[in-house]
């Protein structure tokens, strides 16, 4: 799986500002990934499995406009 934690997206976001994550196998938000750090993420598009903490459950799926995949939560 493609793990990214806070401090990546952070770091992506300040390299070419708000991006879309497209997702087609395993994608995993660790543990660190906040609110501050989703509000950088512009778009999720998973057609595969994306894993995100419990606690932002509920932004994923707001970002996550297109959902063939499974979220799951841990």
């Amino acid at each position: 799986p493609v793990i990214l934690s806070k401090s990546d997206i952070i770091g992506i976001f300040d390299e070419v500002g708000k991006f879309r994550v497209d997702n087609s196998g395993e994608l995993v938000f660790d543990k660190d990934v906040d609110r501050e750090a989703f509000q950088r993420i512009e778009r999720i598009h998973n057609t595969g499995k994306l894993k995100v903490p419990k606690d932002v459950h509920y932004l994923a799926l707001v970002k996550a406009g297109h959902i063939n995949g499974t979220i799951e939560k841990y």
